[in-house]
Parts: C-alpha cells; sequence; structure tokens
C-alpha cells in the first residue's frame, strides 16, 4: 500500500496539470518522476553490487578466551556507494547480561561508503565469558538513495556457529 503513494500521487499531479494546463506543474511532475525512478534504479544497483564474508580464527574456544572476527564488504559495481549501514548480528541473550555471555570489543555496526571495485573491513572481538553455543551473523547490509525515497536491505553471509566450552582445569 504505501509503494502505491508516490505513483499515485504524480498521476493525480499530471492529470491536474493536464486538465488545468498548468504548465510549470507538469514540468514539476517529470521532474519528481524522474527523481523517483533515477533513486530506484541507483538503489536497485548498489544492493546487488555488494558482496561480503565473515572470517573468525576459531569457532571453538573456552571460557575467557577472545575471538577476532573480520568482515570484509566489497563493491563489485562500478558505481560508488555513498552509504552502507553494515551490522553483523548477534544473540539478544548473549549481549543482554551484565556481565554479558560474549563481550564485544570493537565495532560490529558501522555507517561507511564504498568507491567503485573497493573494500572495507569491519574488525571485533569477542570475549567469551560463559559457555554456550552461539550463532555470529548473518550479516545485514541497508542501502539507499540521498533523498531517502527508497531503502534496500541484504542479508549477505551465512552465519557461523561459535561453540564456548567450559575451561579446563
Amino acid at each position: 500500500l504505501q509503494r502505491m503513494i508516490w505513483p499515485a500521487a504524480l498521476v493525480l499531479l499530471l492529470i491536474i496539470a493536464l486538465v488545468f494546463r498548468l504548465g510549470l506543474l507538469l514540468y514539476v511532475v517529470y521532474a519528481l518522476a524522474g527523481v523517483l525512478l533515477v533513486s530506484r534504479y541507483l538503489t536497485h544497483r548498489w544492493a546487488t553490487s555488494l558482496s561480503a564474508t565473515r572470517e573468525c580464527n576459531t569457532l571453538t574456544a573456552e571460557e575467557g578466551d577472545e575471538v577476532a572476527v573480520i568482515i570484509t564488504i566489497e563493491n563489485n559495481g562500478n558505481l560508488p556507494i555513498p552509504w552502507v549501514m553494515v551490522e553483523d548480528l548477534l544473540p539478544r541473550e548473549a549481549l543482554m547480561y551484565t556481565p554479558p555471555r560474549l563481550g564485544v570489543e570493537g565495532k560490529r555496526v558501522q555507517l561507511t561508503h564504498l568507491w567503485p571495485r573497493s573494500q572495507k573491513s569491519l574488525r571485533y572481538q569477542l570475549k567469551c565469558n560463559r559457555r554456550g553455543y552461539y550463532q555470529l551473523g548473518p550479516l545485514v547490509l541497508a542501502t539507499g538513495d540521498l533523498f531517502g525515497l527508497h531503502r534496500q536491505f541484504r542479508v549477505l553471509t551465512e552465519p557461523h556457529f561459535l561453540l564456548v566450552m567450559p575451561k579446563v582445569v
């Protein structure tokens, strides 16, 4: 329903401009339609040109160990991407207690931009405070046009699973 508001408003303005012979309003309708189409196209193109990988130094750890996670985001397209919100998801129950079951040092959420054929890395450490089996990821990306008219989300990586065992004494 919400996707149909802009096209319906444009058609209504176009009809009003044609019936009352309002040349300036007709020009505004054409310009607005052009902006909407170009922004939708660019948003789709930016979202489909992104790829990502996640690397962990280990997927089996003991309590007290630290796990390094490196996320690499790559723009495979020929256009620069003005903004990309990157978030590597972690389970809520692993983060909500004090102290958390998995402590996070570094950024697992970042807003960045990418030039054509470039890549950026996101690095963070997980401190394993309690034993358990934790899902790392998936990696979620959001991008959109500069006007805020269109936004696209993509899930780019499969989750990894971290097994934290009790410390052997």
